[in-house]
């Protein structure tokens, strides 16, 4: 930690004077030194629940339907920097311009899955949730409390709109190929209703969260010698 940002933090918020060295009274007398050293002072906390379940239904139409739910709720993350800056990051999806501004998961998300298998041929649907988020949590908008268009941190909003995607996908055991011990044709369609990204994201939106190409498909053969 540099030496500016400890003496703003002891100035400010009474954090790291013990780095200090004054000349007399504690922050009442001309600064001696800085100890300007690598420090363990940040911290993150995060709390939070998951829930998995998954249940199947045996000898339908000779294969089995099983139907998967997971489901995580996070109830607290946060970073607390040196100078006691908190960064609020539970609930938000939002980003700072760029990739590498990305801090933040949804306050829950949802995902399940249900399949039928059978030994020659299996189908499945996959879906996932993520709900309305905060855009940014160093901002205020009209859905926050102490909105005022007047604040410099005001936004017109700073929320980021809730997604919901569904995925299909199936495979066929086929005759061997090349004499292959087992040889497979699969296909897959994504983001089956087409889905952009929320709007309010900035440029680069949010890979880690949302889907960024859209509806797409795959097919294509394996095979096992």
């Amino acid at each position: 930690m540099s030496a500016p940002n400890i003496l703003a933090a002891c100035a400010s918020k009474n954090l790291l004077c013990n780095l200090i060295t004054f000349s007399g009274a504690a922050k009442a007398s001309s600064v001696v030194t800085v100890l300007s050293n690598f420090q363990n002072v940040a911290e993150l906390h995060a709390e939070g629940y998951e829930i998995q379940s998954d249940y199947t239904i045996p000898d339908v139409w000779d294969g089995a339907v099983t139907f998967q739910v997971n489901a995580n709720y996070v109830k607290d993350l946060k970073s607390i920097g040196g100078t006691g800056l908190v960064t609020r990051m539970n609930g938000v999806t939002g980003n700072a311009g760029s990739l590498a501004g990305i801090a933040g998961v949804p306050k829950y998300k949802i995902d399940g899955l249900v399949s039928y298998v059978r030994p020659s041929w299996m189908v499945a649907a996959h879906m996932r949730y993520i709900p309305k988020s905060i855009l940014d949590p160093t901002k205020i908008g009209p859905e926050d409390k102490g909105y005022s268009v007047n604040l410099p941190t005001s936004i017109s909003t700073n929320r980021v709109s809730s997604r919901f995607y569904l995925d299909l996908s199936a495979s066929a055991q086929l005759p061997s190929l090349f004499g292959s011990a087992k040889t497979e044709l699969y296909g897959g369609l994504t983001n089956v209703f087409d889905k952009d990204q929320p709007p309010e994201l900035r440029l680069f939106g949010n890979p880690l969260q949302y889907d960024t190409v859209g509806r797409a498909y795959r097919v294509g053969v394996r095979a096992v010698w």
